[in-house]
């Protein structure tokens, strides 16, 4: 093994010496000294710095290097890394907190190789410079380290030269693709005739300060590292030619734009929300003095665990939603999630170069897409597309993976063998907006099983009751989801043990199962024509938000006939392509997202976190998106994200699922100019759209007329076998071969007896105009529908007086109302006579009775009395004018 590595060694570093010259400074001044270990702490200008010192570092010292696992999670390095002492630790950023264990476990294994006398080597900042100033901020590694190996020896090394290199972010601003590098290396290098390549001079430099405060705290320690690594004039970004023809001088070009100098428009945020955040942070951090372009690293002191704390206290305070802990620079960012605004910029997403594929799938010509009815499943209408196009780039995700329909085939036959031997007819798939979800859920088909999308965001209750009503034995997820719900305080305890994470999957597949599919995908689809297919092609859950979650299975018929309807009206067209965000258990995610694109023939970009909106926009912009399909509150962050022209390649927006505002009709018009924004409305048991406005026919406040197939009627609220007059509100009936056949379970029958004929009762009131143009006048129950979600004003109701109300009489003493703001976006306000009660004790007893953060209070408004009518029930809509007026008197 040692005379393997030797030789690995000399391969090493004689390839880097065809490309650098490096200049070693005071190395020969660190010697061992006794069994004390030295913890080298390198700056991290680039990806091929670590290779650099590593080749210096190992004859003589040979060091065991902290690694990231993302860092080292390819074929090459990840096959070499462990060879040279690499011990790959997991980030907080990526994983969640709950990671923090194994992190700790790392560190704690550096500090006991350091008393031992070992030596290693951590990167203090934990990252790749995304400037040529470093900044480690709060990150508490070192301190950490020190403190349980505090008579370890301490060198800091400075590397210059590299900054501006092709394996640094200066070269392009964007996070470098390792393989298309060194693809371009072999190039550079035999056309240069292997000796002749220009080469880039380096210099590392070693030093083992005497007074490194070592007994100091992170923050001290930190700058003092910081100070050594930017206290001479940095280098400019600097190119250098590598062809033989090309000038033997530097190109300086600009530095890379820095994404914590964004600007922030922080004028919606109120000044309760401010000072509530600002008072947190004076807590965690110990300042007095808080302003809203601070660092949360550098100038807070906060790491990615602290970070990530924040961000969970954001949720269970606010109901905000952001998961990329390192995604947050400023106190400004925090402001904005706190208002209901996540930002976040995925740098793994945004800065990595779009494959080529993507935009060259190798259909030549333009046309309107749609499928064929004659697909009596699914199943048969995704073999048809794959092998009329099996070359066709159709799916890629934020991790840059193509997917041909090819390798669609390929990886459903890598599946099939793993889900047929899972437990149980109903498989729960848990996961977010990816490439895996839709894999997932054609691959159940396949095995004869019955794919049920998991709403991880139901809270406890609901999601046993789901379990239990369909007796669910397995659910796919992913580690990274479950860390980042643990790291969220959601409990999961009561399913937790109907987890298989796909990583553990992949891991343990067998390798003849991956070998077959590889061989079969290529010579023979036989075994997917024969796989015998359920009638039911997936089952969705409601929120359960009006009562328990109910079960609603679609059928292979009802979603083909939705999707070929929706595609007579919507002009999507073989060069379109699609981002998707919303997740597949929401019923536009599913059939839009991930049906209609696949199916037809468009281009699908997934993204898990719809709330990572600055990344979305970024994304659009850079895969040149042209379809978006999205609630308005999702559409309206994407817009406030986007600067310039990020959105200029749109082309067709779709929304629904709330009412649009005049706002988000305005951006559009402003950043998407070609675009198209046309709204929607469905629901899950319709498969779901109900109805779609046309592109050249939008009327602003109506939700598109009916798409072919739906036989509606318009009822009375008080007498459902009464129609009313043309234009006048009732409760919509539908039928057609969309709508779901019924329940699972033991929920109501949905369905009424109207003159004859079965019709589905939406519960929704509306006007039918005209043109069959409709109007979402409310709902028969009380219900508020945010982020495109179902949120029950009685269920908050009953769990706060089952909490808060202690003595029994004729009179209510709470109500919940809902409100919009200024930019029409709904609010949950508790009117109450109890005047003892705060916004922190009201929310932490909805969190307790296990329900989402989309049902937290937003304001409590104490009043005299709760309105009634005269049937005995509370007057909501005198309690709402009463908000109002208080509300106007306050601020005039």
């Amino acid at each position: 093994m040692k005379f393997i590595n030797f030789l690995l060694y000399l391969l090493i570093t004689f390839l880097l010496w065809l490309r650098y010259s490096v200049k070693k400074i005071n190395v020969k001044k660190i010697k061992k000294k006794g069994r004390k270990g030295i913890l080298f702490l390198p700056t991290h200008p680039s990806l091929i710095d670590t290779v650099i010192l590593m080749t210096i570092l190992y004859p003589r010292f040979t060091p065991k290097i902290i690694a990231d696992q993302n860092s080292v999670a390819y074929p090459i390095i990840g096959k070499l890394a462990p060879r040279f002492g690499a011990i790959t630790m997991p980030t907080v950023t990526k994983n969640g907190v709950s990671e923090w264990e194994k992190i700790d476990e790392v560190l704690t294994k550096c500090a006991e190789g350091l008393k031992n006398g070992e030596n290693w080597v951590l990167y203090p900042s934990g990252h790749i410079l995304t400037s040529h100033y470093e900044s480690i901020g709060g990150n508490s590694a070192v301190k950490r380290i020190l403190e349980k190996a505090p008579d370890a020896r301490v060198v800091i090394v400075r590397t210059r030269g590299i900054w501006g290199s092709s394996l640094s972010v200066a070269f392009t601003g964007k996070y470098p693709s390792i393989s298309k590098i060194a693809k371009r290396c072999v190039v550079q290098i035999f056309s240069a005739l292997v000796f002749f390549l220009p080469r880039r001079k380096v210099t590392m430099e070693f030093f083992e300060p005497s007074d490194f405060p070592r007994s100091a705290d992170k923050m001290v320690i930190n700058h003092y590292i910081e100070g050594y690594f930017n206290e001479l004039p940095l280098p400019n970004n600097r190119y250098y030619s590598y062809s033989i023809f090309g000038s033997r001088k530097p190109e300086i070009r600009p530095e890379p734009v820095s994404f914590d100098r964004m600007p922030l428009d922080l004028s919606s945020v109120p000044d309760d929300i401010r000072d509530t955040v600002y008072d947190k942070l004076k807590e965690l951090s110990g300042l007095s003095n808080i302003h809203d372009e601070m660092n949360i690293a550098a100038d807070l002191g906060f790491d990615s665990l602290m970070r990530a704390e924040v961000i969970a206290w954001l949720e269970e305070e606010f109901g905000a939603e952001q998961t990329n802990a390192d995604s947050l620079y400023r106190v400004g960012e925090l402001l904005l999630v706190a208002n209901g605004e996540p930002i976040a910029d995925n740098q793994y997403a945004t800065r990595k170069d779009v494959p080529k594929a993507w935009f060259d799938n190798g259909i030549k010509e333009d046309f309107h897409v749609k499928i064929s009815l004659s697909d009596k499943t699914i199943a048969a209408a995704l073999l048809r597309m794959a092998a009329k196009y099996p070359d066709q780039t159709i799916i890629s995700d934020s991790s840059m993976n193509i997917m041909t329909y090819r390798k669609i085939i390929m990886m459903i036959m890598a599946f099939l063998p793993t889900i047929k031997r899972a437990k149980g007819h109903y498989i729960g798939i848990m996961i977010p907006a990816s490439t895996p979800a839709a894999l997932l859920c054609f691959a159940c088909q396949f095995a004869g099983k019955i794919p049920v999308m998991i709403n991880w965001t139901q809270g406890k209750r609901n999601l046993e009751y789901a379990t239990e009503t369909l007796d669910i034995s397995t659910i796919y997820t992913s580690k990274v989801l479950l860390n980042k719900l643990h790291e969220q305080k959601i409990d999961l305890s009561g399913i937790d043990h109907l987890f298989i994470p796909l990583e553990t999957v992949k891991d343990s597949m067998p390798f003849f199962d991956k070998f077959s599919a590889v061989i079969k995908s290529k010579l023979s689809w036989s075994s997917l024509r024969r796989a015998r297919i359920d009638n039911t092609a997936v089952v969705l859950f409601t929120s359960g938000s009006e009562s328990k979650p109910k079960a609603v299975p679609l059928t292979h018929k009802n979603l083909l006939n939705n999707i070929y309807s929706t595609l007579e009206r919507v002009d999507l067209r073989s060069s379109d392509s699609m981002i998707s965000f919303l997740p597949p258990f929401h019923s536009f995610g599913l059939t839009v997202n991930i049906m209609v694109t696949i199916l037809a023939g468009v281009k699908v970009l997934f993204y898990p976190v719809p709330t990572e909106t600055t990344a979305i926009a970024k994304m659009i912009y850079e895969w040149k998106i042209t379809t978006l399909v999205g609630t308005p509150t999702f559409l309206r962050g994407i817009i406030k994200a986007a600067n310039n022209d990020m959105l200029k390649t749109l082309r067709i927006i779709v929304t629904g699922g709330e009412k649009s505002a005049d706002d988000v009709y305005d951006g559009i018009a402003r950043l998407a100019p070609n675009g198209s924004l046309i709204e929607g409305y469905g629901i899950t048991e319709t498969s779901p759209i109900v109805s779609v406005s046309n592109i050249d026919a939008v009327k602003h406040g109506k939700v598109g007329n009916f798409i072919s197939g739906f036989e509606y009627k318009i009822v009375s609220v008080d007498d459902l076998q009464k129609e009313v007059e043309p234009s006048e509100k009732g409760i919509l009936l539908l039928k057609g071969p969309s709508v779901f056949n019924g329940y699972l379970g033991d929920a109501n029958d949905p369905f009424v007896d109207f003159q004859g004929k079965k019709m589905y009762n939406t519960g929704d009131i509306v006007s039918v105009d005209e043109d069959n143009y409709i109007t979402i006048i409310g709902r028969l129950k009380r219900f508020v529908k945010i982020g495109g979600e179902m949120i029950s004003l009685p269920a908050i109701e009953e769990i706060l007086n089952e909490r808060f109300i202690h003595s029994v009489d004729e009179s209510p003493k709470l109500a919940v109302i809902a409100v919009e703001d200024e930019i029409q976006r709904p609010e949950i306000i508790l009117c109450t006579t109890l005047k003892d009660l705060d916004r922190e004790q009201v929310n932490n007893a909805l969190r307790e009775a296990d329900i989402s953060p989309l049902h937290n209070i937003r304001q409590i408004v104490t009043v005299n009395e709760i309105p009634l009518l005269g049937t005995g029930k509370v007057d909501i809509q005198s309690l709402t004018l009463s908000f109002f007026k208080k509300n106007l008197k306050n601020n005039s």
